[in-house]
């Protein structure tokens, strides 16, 4: 680095050292003069350091997709069309599909609120139906 020279950014003109193989104001890569080409090359075949090609290759790792659960779906329409019971008990058995650690299934928040829709509409039957039967008592 004692050899460096000060050059100039090609792209935004500002004040860079000549080792630099890309800019740290415009981040734009910086292209060696041919002479430091050369120069660089036959640093790079004298070093002993020499990566092998096996770890310069550029690695894409592919996710897994996850796919939406039909039965929480199913489970959540159903609730908004008034089968408690069945949707309630749908809506539990997706979430626990779901929950699972290898699964690959989303729709945690369709099988929640049907669930929770479910519940809601068998509270309210309940109540309805009991207090009927008291009114009918009388």
């Amino acid at each position: 680095m004692s050899d460096a020279k000060i050059l100039e950014c090609p792209s935004c003109g500002a004040r860079i050292i000549s080792d630099s193989r890309i800019c740290a104001y415009c981040g734009s890569q910086i292209v060696l003069p041919e002479e430091e080409k050369k120069s660089y090359a036959a640093d790079i075949q004298n070093s002993q350091q020499v990566i092998p090609q096996e770890y310069t290759r550029t690695v894409y790792i592919q996710r897994e997709q996850k796919t939406k659960s039909g039965l929480a779906v199913a489970a959540f329409i159903l609730s908004l069309f008034g089968f408690g019971p069945i949707s309630f008990f749908m809506g539990i058995a997706a979430n626990s599909r779901i929950s699972k650690p290898d699964s690959n299934l989303t729709g945690r928040g369709f099988a929640v609120a049907a669930i929770i829709i479910s519940a809601l509409q068998m509270i309210y039957w309940i109540t309805l139906g009991t207090s009927l039967c008291s009114i009918a008592n009388y």
